[in-house]
């Protein structure tokens, strides 16, 4: 059996802040190859799955563990190094504005691993390629349409590939027809052993034929549910 990549048990998430929504009851389990499909709809849109997965904020209640251990119990060196094997779509970006878009592209492995420069631009060449991009030297974030930028955003969070990949809305911002390419790229990360968390709040993700043997689950007035055997309709 393979061991857990990310688990929450019993996770309680309490929140006084407009910027955050509380979650409660959240229990999952995601070993390499796994996908989930994570419905969040408008009132529960600040969950902060993504932070607490990452080990940045700690829930009220219950246990998160990455690679079976708590980021409590993790010191500040292995927290980084675990945070390391994490490729993450952000519901903001998250662009280092002094970075060329290959420089932040190339940030995590360069930081992360042992492999060469040539090795690692050979990865992300082979990423934009494979959803119809270049990865143009000296090319800024401030220079790129949004539609585009988005995209860049997918190939940096499937460098490695990742242990976990976490996608917050990744789907957004993009063109409609793209999204068979980040499917293209998801499918690639978790049949390379990465265990894909996808947050979303548009059915054609929940409904997608080439997803339908993913996990699917949602936040529904803050309560952690599942989705199984659930139809969702078209918007």
């Amino acid at each position: 059996m393979s061991e857990s990549v990310l688990t929450f048990d019993s996770v309680c998430f309490e929140s006084a802040s407009d910027h955050f929504a509380s979650v409660r009851g959240c229990s999952f389990s995601l070993t390499p190859g796994d996908i989930m499909l994570l419905r969040i709809d408008e009132d529960n849109e600040h969950a902060p799955l993504l932070d607490m997965a990452t080990g940045l904020l700690p829930p009220k209640s219950g246990s998160i563990l990455f690679k079976g251990k708590s980021w409590t119990e993790m010191g500040p060196f292995e927290e980084a190094c675990n945070r390391g094997e994490i490729g993450c779509v952000f519901e903001t970006s998250g662009w280092v504005s002094s970075l060329s878009i290959a420089d932040n592209i190339y940030l995590r492995e360069r930081h992360h691993s042992s492999r060469t420069d040539s090795e690692i631009h050979a990865e992300a060449d082979g990423l934009a390629a494979l959803i119809g991009l270049e990865i143009t030297p000296g090319l800024r974030p401030d220079s790129v349409r949004r539609r585009q930028l988005r995209k860049y955003e997918w190939i940096r969070a499937c460098m490695g590939p990742p242990a976990l990949l976490l996608l917050s809305f990744p789907e957004r911002e993009s063109a409609s027809y793209a999204l068979a390419h980040l499917i293209d790229l998801v499918e690639r990360a978790a049949a390379s052993g990465a265990a894909v968390l996808w947050m979303t709040d548009y059915n054609a993700v929940l409904n997608h034929e080439r997803l339908r043997g993913a996990m699917q689950c949602a936040i529904e007035k803050e309560q952690w549910v599942s989705l199984q055997g659930r139809d969702h309709h078209e918007t």
